[in-house]
């Protein structure tokens, strides 16, 4: 049995794919945790004002955020959309995607990475 409490463990302070500032991260779980094609689950905070910079997934993967706290700007493929707690966003296969935490609060989710 695999339990973690990510509020408990330490997140590492790192700017993801040349975001603006530095954002909160802990990968939870990664790959020698499963037996899927799962890759990994991270809890990752945005502070105001940070972002997740606009990337393409080359490689065969799926991305999952799960917003749990807060509100931002997603952008994917050119699109923006309002989000907020509760949102699931998917980014397929070959798609472009960012993240922003455009508010006064922080900006939490979880990241689930799916090898096709």
């Amino acid at each position: 049995m695999a339990i973690k409490n990510f509020y408990s463990e330490k997140h590492n302070q790192k700017s993801i794919h040349g975001g603006t500032g530095l954002l909160q991260d802990l990968v939870l779980f990664d790959k020698k945790d499963f037996e899927t094609n799962l890759s990994f689950i991270s809890h990752t905070v945005l502070p105001p004002g940070t972002s997740i910079g606009y990337h393409s997934h080359h490689s065969e993967r799926e991305e999952v955020y799960v917003i749990l706290k807060g509100t931002g700007l997603y952008t994917q493929a050119g699109e923006l959309s309002k989000i907020r707690s509760g949102d699931v966003l998917i980014t397929g296969i070959n798609q472009s995607h960012g993240l922003e935490n455009n508010s006064d609060s922080d900006l939490e989710l979880f990241i689930f990475w799916v090898r096709k």
